[in-house]
């Protein structure tokens, strides 16, 4: 679990001199720390489900950034979103391709050929916790027509 080790990755990141991934992971350590003294997380233990979920919502917070500012002509500050977004992405798992999501949501359906969409799009996303949520329900629209 990363918000156990932390604050040891700083350390290590200070030594270093790291200081790009010094930064990332203090804003790491923030978000954590936004969660747990939130209504939602108080007095509840941080489960590895909901560090993935903080870390997916960082991603896809600089993947809009990277787009903006493209779109504004500014690739310097592009470049500093996408140096943050590779630290953010390296302590999530893997996403699984969408040939892996295919063969998935087809086991499923086979397995439970009454199920509907929703159904499956639950099932296959607790078999590939990682799968993008547009990328699946397309797959499965598709298998399903």
């Amino acid at each position: 679990m990363i918000h156990a080790q932390i604050d040891e990755l700083i350390r290590n990141a200070m030594k270093a001199h790291e200081n790009d991934k010094r930064d990332v992971l203090r804003l790491i350590k923030t978000e954590f720390l936004k969660y747990n003294t939130s209504k939602e997380g108080a007095g509840k233990e941080m489960d590895e489900e909901k560090e993935f979920a903080i870390l997916k919502k960082m991603v896809a917070q600089r993947q809009d950034a990277i787009a903006q500012y493209n779109k504004a002509n500014r690739p310097e500050l592009a470049e500093k979103e996408r140096k943050e977004l590779d630290i953010i992405s390296g302590f999530l798992p893997a996403v699984p391709t969408e040939e892996e999501l295919t063969a998935c949501a087809k086991s499923v359906i086979e397995a439970r050929p009454e199920a509907n969409m929703g159904i499956i799009i639950k099932e296959v996303k607790a078999q590939l916790p990682m799968a993008d949520g547009k990328t699946l329900a397309g797959i499965v629209r598709g298998l399903l027509n």
